[in-house]
């Protein structure tokens, strides 16, 4: 069983997409899955992490042809349901907000410590709040992460998705990404990767943005390799970006917010399943 971790702040309408997602896909009975919370301050999101009390859960997505090209015709979000206290682990990473680049760091290091066993000897996987998955997602994965271990440079991290790039030519699964970042919607780090990481995640970093390439960067330069789910696994869905707040959703476009060879189905569970801490 590879560990699971989110990490969110203040967007508890997109995260409760992701974890429907998860929800309806095949996943092992005993999934650990952990979300951390960069101290969110909303009052809805501090509800649906931290009660059981219904909240509104309405936010905006695209309906247009584009969206619905990508399979996201069957994703919306719900006017009301219950929090999520007793299904999901919920940990609080600090007193403040950290941002996304701090955040994911903490997440991974103690996801890590608090699975020690399973995580040094499968991995872990460390996902973001606006993601939705094929059902076989986690099966797909795993099949890639057995044929990696025969690609040289080892496996550091596969990536379950890649915002903005078209992909050219066919591409075998998984296939090795030799330059720059793959964008975080999706993370497996190996055993391996992690230790290739190890001192990254430990610094305190100034800059909110570019996690992806900072850690794409350090898995390379602890001689491992950034691999790439082709075709990918799952569907970036957040139209509105924390870091990058002036981006707007656009489809095929350099500012693109989706995965152009991603493709559906994308089931929604009608509730939150209760997963295993």
């Amino acid at each position: 069983m590879i560990p699971i971790g989110i990490v969110t702040r203040d967007r508890h309408s997109y995260l409760d997409l992701t974890l429907r997602s998860l929800s309806a896909a095949a996943l092992p009975d005993d999934q650990v899955l952990v979300v951390y919370d960069d101290r969110s301050k909303d009052k809805n999101t501090c509800r649906y992490l931290y009660t059981n009390e219904r909240v509104a859960l309405q936010c905006d997505l695209p309906c247009d042809d584009g969206w619905k090209k990508l399979g996201l015709g069957k994703v919306r979000s719900r006017k009301v349901g219950p929090g999520i206290r007793g299904k999901v682990d919920v940990q609080l990473l600090g007193d403040k907000p950290m941002g996304v680049k701090n955040a994911s760091c903490r997440a991974i290091k103690r996801l890590w410590v608090d699975y020690k066993d399973a995580v040094e000897r499968c991995g872990l996987i460390l996902i973001q709040d606006d993601v939705v998955f094929n059902p076989d997602w986690l099966a797909r994965m795993e099949h890639a992460i057995r044929q990696a271990r025969k690609s040289r440079p080892p496996l550091g991290l596969l990536c379950g998705m890649r915002l903005n790039t078209p992909l050219i030519g066919i591409k075998p699964n998984p296939f090795l990404v030799k330059t720059r970042g793959v964008t975080a919607q999706c993370y497996y780090v190996s055993p391996a990767g992690l230790k290739a990481v190890q001192g990254f995640l430990s610094k305190w970093h100034k800059s909110k943005q570019g996690f992806d390439n900072k850690m794409c960067a350090r898995i390379r330069g602890g001689g491992t390799g950034v691999y790439m789910m082709q075709p990918p696994v799952c569907q970036h869905v957040g139209i509105v970006s924390l870091v990058r707040p002036s981006w707007k959703w656009h489809w095929k476009s350099k500012k693109g917010r989706v995965g152009y060879q991603s493709r559906g189905p994308y089931p929604m569970a009608k509730e939150v399943r209760k997963f295993a801490s």
